[in-house]
């Protein structure tokens, strides 16, 4: 749990700080008073890779030279998080000592939900792999490591083709191979794991590159279980589609497959709607949606505690709005497990109400 957390410079807070918190805190104010910057600077002390900030530049206080959050936890092993952003890149010290992202995902984390989660389903691609992706890098840092890996040597390999120089195509496919191996087997093992704890009658549906090209692997055991069981075979399968489309990859001049092009989504079956499962992303209404991503949080939360050293932290940026009575109160049981941040327009929507009944809570109601 965090105990502390004081922020300076960032966004539109030059001082705050927050202490002694509560299992549940619940931020209220109006509209661009700052209650998102406060979950999204916890989420960025994390080590966490989901935020809405486009530069990470962009959250440093007009006219300052850098921002910084500190976080005390309050656990057996107390901890200090100091996460400063400067020059275009963050940097993290745990216990005053400069750290990498991974010691600091060891130490707390996080799970954000905010209004932008509703369009997880209907959106483009790359979103969707940014969520399994900062998933994955919570539960294992192998991953989180062959992720840079794959993205610089995909790097090398794209320019490769732009230039002709195809000589050098199989040097980086070596490393390609291996670490696109342990992305797909990653993704495909969390899709499982998600479907598995999906709280709903929900079907994940994997969509390798090229699409249903690599079927889903059977969900058995750990991820590492998983990759000694079939990277070989993944990494012999890449190597040969690479091969195939090898002429196709010198005219369009970038890598046509491998995890960079990956996609997945869902089928749910509603009561009363259809005997069918509907895909979330096309057929769903927008209420459907965002209660469908708030399950797969559900779900997500239970496998972070499963596989993560610290029990993790809920953000939720404005997620009553647009859900109704039923649906808040599923929220709320579910967030009373955790240590949960909450930021809301209203203080009178009913989910603020049940949490603000339970033990351990607290309402800060930032000013105009």
């Amino acid at each position: 749990m965090i105990k502390n957390i004081v922020l300076t410079n960032f966004r539109n807070f030059s001082e705050y700080s927050l202490h002694d918190l509560p299992q549940i805190t619940v931020i209220s104010g109006v509209n661009g008073i700052g209650k998102t910057n406060l979950v999204e600077a916890i989420s960025l002390a994390s080590g966490s890779t989901w935020h809405r900030y486009g530069k990470i530049t962009e959250v440093v206080k007009w006219g300052e030279k850098f921002a910084a959050i500190d976080i005390l936890t309050n656990s057996n092993d107390p901890t200090k998080i100091r996460c400063v952003v400067q020059a275009n890149r963050a940097r993290f010290l745990v216990n005053t000592v400069e750290a990498k992202q991974s010691l600091v995902r060891d130490k707390i984390t996080t799970l954000t939900f905010s209004p932008s989660e509703v369009n997880l389903f209907r959106g483009d691609p790359a979103t969707r792999r940014k969520f399994l992706d900062a998933l994955l890098f919570f539960i294992s840092p192998e991953y989180a490591n062959r992720w840079s890996t794959y993205h610089r040597a995909l790097k090398q390999r794209n320019a490769a083709l732009r230039h002709q120089q195809f000589s050098q195509l199989p040097i980086w496919e070596a490393d390609l191979s291996q670490s696109a191996a342990v992305l797909l087997i990653g993704r495909n093992w969390l899709i499982r794991a998600l479907e598995t704890l999906y709280a709903l009658e929900g079907t994940f549906n994997y969509l390798a590159s090229p699409r249903k090209v690599l079927p889903l692997l059977p969900e058995s055991g750990t991820l590492e279980e998983n990759l000694a069981s079939h990277a070989r075979e993944i990494e012999d399968f890449l190597r040969d589609k690479w091969e195939e489309l090898r002429e196709k990859e010198k005219m369009v001049g970038f890598t046509l497959m491998g995890p960079q092009r990956d996609d997945w989504g869902m089928l749910v079956t509603f009561p009363n709607r259809t005997d069918r499962p509907i895909d979330i992303g096309t057929y769903a209404s927008r209420g459907q949606q965002r209660m469908s991503v708030i399950n797969v949080q559900f779900a997500a939360l239970d496998l972070l505690e499963r596989y993560c050293l610290n029990k993790p932290i809920w953000l939720l940026d404005d997620v009553f709005s647009e859900l109704d009575t039923e649906h808040q109160k599923q929220v709320v049981s579910v967030a009373s497990r955790y240590q949960t941040f909450i930021t809301t327009t209203n203080a009178q929507y009913e989910g603020v109400n049940s949490v603000l009944e339970k033990n351990d809570t607290q309402l800060i109601e930032l000013p105009q």
